[in-house]
């Protein structure tokens, strides 16, 4: 199948398999072509739903697009309907999910999401409202393939986030630092190499564990290394390796939640590095 096909199915295959207090989140889950349109808002209100479409909207492929921007980008077109008069479809019910609530879910099982290829990671762009009338709302959220190296790493021969965490690591480009001088009556300036400078190592993506507890004892542990300013290598699966690293904050994205079936929780979060001196 082709790479846009492959990355199709993958969220196809995400949402299809996620689950709400251990039933499935949607009754129907489908690939389709194009963007929103009249056509396909028709097709997604005869679905059973909870319903989601997923469709390939473009890629940015110049040469001079930055590295953060490339990735193939999906839209995923979320559907909901509530069958009694006068129940508002953006609001779960006894017997049915709202919207709101879909949308809650879809982020749990998307954001940060790396497939077992560990070359891509899933990074939501955007939320917003398409359609609604008084019994279907329909909501779009925009994701992108971000490429990039999903790898278990150590640092100071350490597993810092666990097997089930999933982690991009990032290094900046090694550059030089020049120092800038001239002298009296004669034209030009002149340049003295300082040497490399200090460069960022970012991991990341999603921490998982057990429970809040175990969420709690990772994240003590950041604190406590970077307090105490602990030194170490970072040696990442298939061999790169970043020297005398320090690791120097720890940034949280968004709340902690509970995974889709509620087996554990999940933390987006990143680890920023600091290299002073890189070879």
């Amino acid at each position: 199948m082709s790479t846009l096909g492959d990355l199709e199915n993958q969220i196809v295959t995400r949402l299809a398999g996620g689950l709400l207090l251990g039933d499935p989140i949607f009754r129907s889950v489908k690939g389709v072509s194009g963007g929103f349109r009249p056509a396909l808002r028709d097709a997604l209100r005869r679905e059973p739903m909870p319903a989601a479409f997923v469709a390939f909207v473009d890629e940015p492929s110049a040469p001079e697009t930055q590295a953060e921007k490339r990735g193939a980008r999906f839209s995923l077109m979320l559907a909901a309907r509530m069958l009694r008069p006068g129940a508002n479809p953006r609001l779960e019910e006894i017997d049915s999910i709202g919207a709101l609530e879909v949308i809650d879910q879809v982020r749990i099982l998307m954001d940060f999401y790396a497939p077992p290829s560990g070359t891509i990671q899933f990074q939501r762009l955007q939320d917003r409202f398409l359609d609604a009338d008084d019994r279907v709302v329909i909501y779009e959220l925009l994701y992108r393939a971000w490429p990039a190296l999903v790898a278990a790493f150590t640092f100071a021969g350490d597993d810092l986030v666990g097997a089930a965490s999933s982690m991009m690591i990032e290094a900046q480009a090694i550059e030089l630092s020049f120092a800038e001088f001239r002298f009296p009556g004669l034209a030009g300036a002149y340049r003295h190499n300082l040497g490399t400078r200090a460069r960022t190592i970012v991991a990341g993506g999603r921490l998982v564990a057990d429970d809040d507890a175990a969420m709690d004892a990772l994240e003590a542990d950041f604190q406590q290394r970077i307090a105490t300013g602990q030194m170490g290598d970072i040696q990442v699966a298939g061999g790169a390796n970043y020297t005398d690293c320090v690791l120097d904050r720890y940034e949280r994205i968004g709340p902690r939640r509970l995974d889709a079936d509620g087996s554990s929780v999940v933390q987006p979060a990143r680890l920023i590095f600091m290299q002073p001196a890189p070879e």
